[in-house]
């Protein structure tokens, strides 16, 4: 079964949909091949940014990854444009199997700690690798051993059943990269913002896949809660730090993250 290097890039976007922002330098992630394969996860690939800069790199199963993806650039690996990740998650998805990540390209500072790692929907991610592996096998009987599916589960979900567990320990994580000098009680405190966050973002994510609740209605609701969560953490650790660790304010970052619908 072929193996490839999966490519993480990170480009700067002529993206200006926010006035706030005025020219503050957006980025944009995508991932590609060394042949020439691209996903651009909700915007530009390769073939428009062919000297993008790699932030990471990892060798995986090609099929294995083709499959994970899906055959439409919407959604990419089951994740839908700022409805449970934007372009970082998907990026991250798709180089998954290749043990790396875009944690180090600009926006991860936002993008994780409102959609953690891996998006929203986790349990639903966990099926598409299985079922991606079970398409290969199919193919080439034997190709994708139960010890690869069972090491690229456990990667996403850190051996742990709740999604809001998953999303602490991505939390945890962030919190190490980018804010060494955070005291153990600004951590508790961001860490319990973070929880009633993602108890919320799970009740009304779940409400809009059931059908219950309209794209424009989620994302408005969305768009409230992350500004008031992102207002409570500026709280905790002052808007100079804040704006260290998130590169914009709190009402800009939410707008970045999730703009209420047009």
């Amino acid at each position: 079964m072929q193996n490839t290097t999966f490519r993480g890039h990170s480009v700067l976007t002529d993206w200006k949909p926010i006035p706030e922002l005025g020219n503050w330098p957006l980025a944009h992630v995508f991932v590609s091949t060394p042949e020439g394969q691209s996903w651009g996860c909700f915007g530009r690939g390769i073939a428009d940014e062919p000297n993008a800069p790699i932030v990471c790199q990892g060798e995986a199963i090609l099929r294995w990854v083709q499959e994970i993806a899906g055959p439409s650039a919407t959604p990419v690996a089951g994740v839908t444009h700022q409805v449970n990740g934007v372009c970082h998650q998907a990026a991250n998805r798709l180089l998954l199997l290749a043990g790396v990540n875009v944690e180090h390209a600009p926006g991860n500072e936002i993008a994780t700690p409102i959609y953690g790692k891996y998006g929203l929907g986790l349990d639903s991610f966990v099926q598409i690798i299985k079922d991606a592996a079970s398409h290969v096998n199919a193919e080439t009987p034997g190709a994708i051993t139960e010890e690869l599916i069972a090491a690229a589960v456990l990667h996403v979900t850190h051996a742990k059943d709740e999604e809001i567990a998953i999303m602490t320990d991505d939390l945890h994580e962030f919190l190490n990269l980018n804010a060494s000098d955070l005291s153990a009680d600004q951590r508790s405190q961001l860490l319990i913002i973070y929880s009633n966050l993602y108890t919320s973002r799970e009740n009304d994510y779940d409400q809009f896949m059931a059908g219950k609740m309209t794209q424009p209605d989620y994302q408005n609701v969305m768009h409230k809660l992350i500004t008031d969560t992102l207002q409570q953490v500026e709280s905790v650790i002052g808007p100079e730090r804040f704006i260290n660790l998130f590169k914009m304010p709190p009402k800009v970052a939410a707008l970045y993250a999730c703009p209420p619908a047009a």
